[in-house]
């Protein structure tokens, strides 16, 4: 009897081990940092897809992460308040929807984020893109990330 409780143990072991393996394979995400807008636009980067064509000029301290796999991308940057409108592109979502969204927000690399009261946070639906926006005007510090298609 215990040999036969190894064996599935062994067994299960097996394919846990094996469902692992398959879904950390291709789940490599691409990191890139610009210091300016302009450095984005040399780098064609809009073009190819991994930062929203809606990104402000003023734009600075850019980080980029993309995984091609998963077609999903993430962009962090900082902008000049008189450069906010790229907010047109949004529209603000109301307090009852705030805290599902900032669940998919990244929020640990942002370690000056305590207090989420001070968050705004926005939806993008436009047709063929959609997106969740976050930003702390207090340092004029945006994220974006794609909205997983269904």
């Amino acid at each position: 009897m215990v040999k036969i409780g190894l064996r599935y143990f062994a067994c299960f072991l097996s394919i846990c081990l094996s469902a692992l393996l398959l879904v950390s394979c291709g789940q490599d995400a691409v990191t890139s940092s610009y210091k300016a807008y302009s450095e984005v636009q040399k780098a064609g980067i809009i073009e190819k897809g991994w930062i929203p064509d809606f990104l402000p000029t003023s734009a600075v301290d850019i980080k980029e992460i993309h995984n091609v796999e998963l077609d999903a991308s993430r962009v962090e940057f900082t902008f000049k308040t008189e450069d906010s409108g790229f907010l047109k592109f949004f529209t603000e979502v109301d307090n009852s929807s705030k805290a599902e969204i900032l669940r998919g927000a990244r929020l640990d690399v942002w370690s000056h984020l305590k207090e989420h009261d001070k968050l705004r946070v926005y939806i993008r639906n436009s047709p063929g893109v959609a997106g969740y926006l976050v930003i702390d005007f207090s340092i004029n510090r945006a994220q974006y990330w794609d909205k997983p298609s269904k």
